[in-house]
């Protein structure tokens, strides 16, 4: 917890972050808002299923939807990714989903943009000119 303080001052669990603080969730808003290409791969921030600690989840879902209706493309993957963003999306306008593409096997999806990377930097090191 970035700034002392659980989401609404919630006492924090021993040997584990439950929540980010204010600070935290301001600065991710500000990249996922601003991102023309996001990829939500798995996972709450923090433990999302319990109440006092839902905040950062709500407020990244609430991100999400934002940077849609504004045209970023999104990816969201994972079963819990899923279930967060149809659990809290509930304040978010009107069809600012509607281009979000939804993935319940975020591991499918790590291992294609694994694959894809390997196969990048495969391609590159062929196209560099051999020195000698």
């Amino acid at each position: 917890m970035d700034d002392g303080e659980g989401s609404g001052g919630s006492r924090a669990v021993p040997g584990c972050v439950a929540d980010c603080g204010s600070s935290s969730r301001d600065a991710m808003a500000e990249v996922v808002e601003g991102a023309g290409t996001l990829a939500w791969l798995g996972g709450t921030l923090g433990m999302a299923e319990v109440e006092d600690w839902q905040e950062t989840t709500t407020a990244v879902v609430q991100s999400v939807a934002n940077a849609a209706s504004r045209g970023a493309d999104v990816l969201v993957a994972g079963g819990a990714a899923c279930a967060a963003v149809a659990r809290f999306a509930s304040g978010a306008k009107a069809g600012s989903l509607r281009n979000v593409q939804f993935v319940r096997n975020a591991e499918a999806v790590r291992a294609m943009v694994d694959g894809t990377a390997a196969a990048v930097r495969a391609l590159d090191t062929l196209r560099r000119p051999k020195l000698g």
